[in-house]
């Protein structure tokens, strides 16, 4: 059995170790500064407050170092030994046996040395990974990776690289699509949000000569200007989300072999993750409301104790994806998963629950539109079929179906979504049943699994009561 002895990370750490701490300060100095400013006092003058800042630097550098220094890593007969620590000490023994996912992800500083930073997350380790090195060399991050993910030894790993290369699937997603995928993100909204608070608050420093101009500029319309400026609100929010989504995912690939699953992504900062196959819990396949009218929709993967919760990787297995290439794409990453669009829908006794709880949340916007007086009170009427239609593709999607060892729930809050499961891998199912359903014979059904946030519950609501029956048969029976 290959090993190697103990190392440590690149000493460039060093230096980002340090920068990041700066970055801690630069706030309250900031704050600081300003206040200096607008005061007479010579804070910035007095001797004990450079000393401060001269000794925070001094102790941030020497934190670095010793960190650095008392970090090291070696491999050795399918363990892992991560050493840390520079008051107290940490040992920690990695068994391949308890990895449950190893990412890797690497900014433009770490792309230009070939170094990665890499994260094993283990089983029981909760939301943080067991296990973070910054600054390791990519060769031998890929070396501790085959070590602790394949079964066989790395020796064997080292002879038969070349021909496991050639049987491994590949799936790719070009960037015309990253590009539609952009324009339809939710995060337009925020954005959106966003850019309007920074322009809202920077209105109030802009000279009023330029309100002025742009009046007599739209005729003296003050309507006018205002849709202009939300138009090149949204126009700009557009843009950034598309550059933010094409540089987030460009370059997405999957490559996928018989237990192991590994996503790579992102161009400025790349990141991959590895996982395997037999941890994925469920299957989940959303249609926002701007990709579903174009056929398009997300993959996203509930694993058992290994998905990272890193915002900028989350659990997606594919960012943007035709409605027509679901099937081949689930036969692709986890062919034991059976999928369907053959959906047994909901009872039409469930169409005025669904409306009434669709519309009930929003009645107060009602009484706030009526109590403003403004030229847009009638707006608010809007809300009513809203809510109405809201309601209705609520009940519409709403629906279940059962395929041997497997199920699909399919429901809607926004967003539609598909929810794949197998039997042996749901914890519970729970049948909800409350006065009012009881007596419309209808009933909620709920499916939990086990995530690396502990667990994901899946509901469908407002099934008929022998539905509720029929899925508590298949689920009980051996």
């Amino acid at each position: 059995m290959k090993k190697f002895k103990p190392e440590r990370s690149h000493p460039i750490i060093i230096l980002t170790g340090f920068l990041a701490s700066i970055k801690e300060f630069i706030f309250p100095i900031i704050f600081v500064f300003i206040l200096q400013v607008r005061s007479t006092s010579l804070f910035f003058e007095n001797n004990f407050f450079r000393y401060f800042i001269l000794g925070s630097l001094l102790i941030s550098i020497l934190n670095s170092v010793l960190q650095w220094y008392f970090l090291k890593y070696s491999y050795s007969d399918g363990v892992l030994h991560v050493k840390s620590g520079v008051f107290v000490k940490k040992d920690r023994y990695i068994k391949k046996e308890r990895v449950q996912t190893i990412n890797t992800k690497a900014g433009i500083l770490w792309r230009i040395l070939d170094l990665v930073t890499m994260q094993i997350e283990t089983a029981g380790a909760g939301l943080e990974p067991e296990v973070h090195i910054k600054a390791i060399d990519r060769n031998k991050a890929e070396y501790i990776s085959k070590a602790l993910e394949d079964e066989k030894s790395v020796e064997d790993i080292d002879a038969t690289a070349s021909v496991s290369e050639s049987t491994r699937n590949v799936w790719e997603i070009n960037y015309k699509r990253l590009i539609l995928a952009g324009m339809t993100s939710s995060g337009l909204g925020i954005i959106f949000s966003f850019l309007a608070v920074i322009v809202g608050n920077g209105m109030a420093i802009v000279p009023g000569e330029f309100f002025s101009s742009a009046f007599r500029i739209f005729q003296n319309t003050q309507l006018m200007f205002i849709v202009m400026l939300v138009f090149l609100i949204f126009l700009l929010s557009w843009l950034i989300s598309i550059v933010r989504f094409v540089m987030s995912y460009g370059g997405f690939t999957i490559v996928k072999d018989e237990a192991e699953i590994k996503i790579t992504r992102g161009l400025i900062e790349k990141k991959e993750l590895s996982l395997k196959v037999h941890r994925i819990q469920a299957i989940r396949i959303v249609e926002g409301l701007l990709r579903q009218p174009f056929g398009y929709a997300i993959v996203e993967v509930e694993v058992a104790g290994g998905a990272s919760e890193d915002s900028g990787f989350k659990t997606i297995l594919n960012p943007m994806i035709k409605k027509s290439e679901i099937e081949d794409f689930i036969s692709f990453v986890s062919p034991d998963r059976a999928y369907c669009q053959d959906f047994k829908n909901l009872p039409q006794k469930a169409l005025r629950r669904y409306i009434t709880r669709s519309t009930v949340p929003l009645l107060p916007l009602l009484v706030i539109f009526y109590l403003v007086s403004n030229p847009f009170v009638w707006a608010g009427l809007l809300i009513l079929p809203i809510s109405w239609f809201l309601g209705y593709l609520r009940y519409k999607d709403g629906s279940y179906v059962i395929l041997d060892q497997n199920i699909i729930f399919r429901y809607r809050i926004i967003a539609r979504t598909t929810v794949l499961m197998k039997k042996s891998q749901i914890q519970s199912i729970e049948l909800k049943t409350n006065f009012i359903q009881k007596a419309k014979n209808l009933t909620t059904i709920s499916s939990t699994v086990l995530t690396a946030m502990l667990s994901a519950t899946f509901t469908v609501k407002d099934i008929s009561r022998e539905s509720g029956e029929e899925l508590w048969a298949w689920f009980t029976r051996e």
